[in-house]
């Protein structure tokens, strides 16, 4: 029995989705920004795409306040020249913040590209080892 072609596998049309998602988000966030800001007693995290890269940000040094806040943050980029090849990753550490960081979208893609090819093969080589056998 020959195995099944590559494009009859769920995984290769699944694959393909998120790749062709990921690359729609990528081409959104350097026009617009898009995230949300969520605060609850005294801790404000931060969230988002904007400039070619996902946002991440974690900040505990708020004063207590009985403050609850979620904000949807949507906004086109105006007036300034976004590149299109982000840095890689962006690590900042302050004193006040957990957390602050940034992963460009062509980093992301990059990685699930890699990881998908692998995932194929490795699954094609399965499937033809089991079909010879």
């Amino acid at each position: 029995m020959t195995p099944r072609l590559l494009h009859r596998w769920k995984s290769f049309w699944l694959g393909l989705f998120v790749l062709l998602f990921l690359g729609w988000a990528w081409t959104r966030s350097l026009g617009h920004v898009d995230g949300f800001n969520w605060m609850r007693k005294g801790i404000m995290i931060t969230a988002g795409h904007g400039y070619g890269s996902i946002d991440l940000s974690w900040d505990p040094s708020r004063a207590p306040s009985s403050l609850e806040m979620f904000q949807w943050l949507h906004e086109p980029i105006t007036g300034t020249e976004v590149p299109e090849f982000a840095k890689a990753v962006n690590w900042e550490h302050y004193e006040s913040q957990i957390i602050q960081m940034q992963v460009a979208y062509w980093l992301i893609i990059l990685v699930f590209l890699l990881l998908w090819a692998a995932w194929l093969f490795l699954y094609q080589k399965r499937e033809r080892r089991k079909s010879s056998s």
